[in-house]
């Protein structure tokens, strides 16, 4: 071990056999992590952790509550979880008020469920400034809907919108969805969906990165990377032109209304020098026309 690393352990751990609360969180941490030099060691990292708690170390407290939650160093018990939780809240541990929020949120064994507490730690915790607790809020809402009442679920999208904001991958990913499928109080848009979606991707969650690929999938025949996207809004994806002429006359989908770069557009038309669809008359840009999907001569092909 280095020298510099070997006196700080020695220092650390005189001054923790003393009683420092703070040194025996530091070791706690180290033997948690496996920093300073020393290896992996949970059970005397839940040791230390405990000695400090009980000084009244607020952060040694929410992690003997990690430690009976994930059974790391002790045996798992989400009632000792639970009060370790309660004790760190008490201390004032913001990080805690999130964890047991998710506690009682969702109901563990050992631990009844109390949604109304729930909130009032999630409302504290996120007035203090955590944005997962903008996110356990959000998800709180979104168990009550269980598809039952849209207002839920409305305003468990509108946590999740200002926690995505503030750079939740998660709320992101759930907020694009949203976009994409047009619920939880959003107007569907393709546009904003992916980049909610590539938001949450780039921040490398898993799901988000599935999602995006899926979005990117053919709409029609859900052929995956579709190289083709609609001349118009350049989101939706399409693998052919077969694939997109058969979504565009598909009349239970709602792209065609959505999509406002492809609708006839009298400003559009100018600016294409007023040329008519071949077949029914329609002005607007060089692309299918949105009435008849003709397509008809390349030169006077309109949407």
């Amino acid at each position: 071990m280095d020298r510099n690393l070997s006196l700080w352990l020695r220092w650390e751990t005189e001054a923790a056999e003393r009683g420092c609360a703070e040194s025996q969180h530091n070791l706690g941490f180290a033997y948690l992590r496996g920093q300073r030099g020393l290896n992996v060691n949970l059970v005397v990292a839940t040791k230390w952790f405990r000695l400090a708690a009980l000084q009244g170390h607020e952060e040694s407290a929410c992690n003997m509550g990690v430690a009976f939650e994930q059974g790391e160093g002790v045996t798992q018990n989400f009632a000792s979880a639970a009060q370790w939780y309660r004790k760190a809240v008490s201390q004032g541990s913001l990080e805690a008020m999130v964890y047991l929020g998710d506690f009682l949120s969702e109901g563990q064994p050992g631990v009844e469920q109390d949604s109304q507490e729930a909130a009032e730690l999630y409302r504290e915790a996120f007035e203090r400034g955590s944005v997962l607790a903008l996110w356990g809020m959000g998800c709180l809402f979104h168990h009550k809907a269980d598809g039952v009442l849209e207002e839920n679920l409305t305003t468990a999208h509108s946590y999740w919108q200002r926690a995505a904001d503030l750079g939740h991958a998660d709320a992101a990913r759930m907020v694009g969805y949203a976009y994409f499928k047009g619920h939880g109080g959003y107007e569907r848009s393709f546009k904003l969906a992916k980049k909610y979606v590539k938001a949450s991707a780039a921040q490398g969650n898993e799901a988000a990165i599935t999602n995006l690929k899926l979005m990117t999938a053919c709409v029609q025949c859900g052929t995956g990377s579709a190289p083709g996207v609609c001349a118009g809004c350049k989101q939706v994806h399409y693998c052919n032109k077969e694939c997109q002429l058969q979504h565009w006359c598909d009349p239970t989908d709602p792209h065609m209304s959505h999509c406002d770069a492809c609708r006839q557009s009298p400003i559009a038309a100018k600016q294409m020098n007023n040329r008519p669809c071949a077949s029914c008359g329609a002005h607007g840009a060089n692309m299918l026309c949105s009435d008849c999907l003709y397509e008809g001569d390349p030169k006077r092909r309109v949407r």
